[in-house]
């Protein structure tokens, strides 16, 4: 699992990114960011602070090192987000 401090960076990083995003893509581009990665990262922020970030928030398992190093502002396990994915797909 990632330290503190080192899952601070991860997502001061993606914040930093976000940022050039905004200021360099297409309008589209940055309305899709602005809508579902930035709020997200800010949550992940909290959890940090608050000592909850890794746990999923359906089941309270923990989300694994790999998925957060590929999404860090992951608020889902894998099977819980695969499981997810299946209802929005059914609801659509």
């Amino acid at each position: 699992m990632l330290d503190l401090q080192q899952q601070r960076q991860v997502m001061l990083r993606r914040l930093a990114y976000y940022k050039w995003v905004i200021n360099e893509r297409s309008e589209g581009y940055r309305q899709l960011k602005l809508t579902f990665s930035i709020p997200r990262t800010k949550k992940a922020l909290q959890k940090i602070h608050d000592g909850t970030y890794g746990a999923c928030e359906d089941c309270g398992e923990y989300i694994g090192d790999n998925r957060l190093q590929v999404v860090p502002a992951a608020l889902l396990c894998i099977d819980c987000q695969e499981g997810f994915e299946k209802e929005r797909k059914k609801a659509a």
